[in-house]
């Protein structure tokens, strides 16, 4: 069973795991540069106006929740570009089982 929707989200040059998850009406944000300033503004209402338009919303139209301080592994100072962005969809794909190609 498929828990969420994962995607990466490019901010200047950094990367942040975005997770959708209908089941929860949520979207969490895996950002291992949290101590930073990201606007995700944008992305949010882009997801939000998609979200409405699929009709995902659960019976009782709970509106989607958007958690940007996700808790997840924070990088170290330093130039690693994208590791943990790649570090947690490897975790969420495998709590998903998905299959190697």
């Amino acid at each position: 069973m498929l828990l969420g929707i994962p995607f990466f989200h490019q901010t200047g040059n950094h990367r942040v795991l975005v997770v959708i998850v209908p089941k929860w009406n949520k979207v969490l944000y895996l950002d291992s540069l949290r101590s930073q300033l990201h606007d995700f503004n944008l992305l949010k209402r882009v997801i939000d106006e998609a979200y409405e338009k699929a009709k995902i919303k659960k019976e009782n139209n709970c509106k989607l929740s958007h958690a940007i301080k996700f808790p997840c592994h924070q990088q170290p100072p330093g130039n690693s570009y994208g590791f943990y962005a790649i570090h947690h969809l490897r975790i969420i794909m495998k709590k998903n089982k998905f299959r190697k190609i």
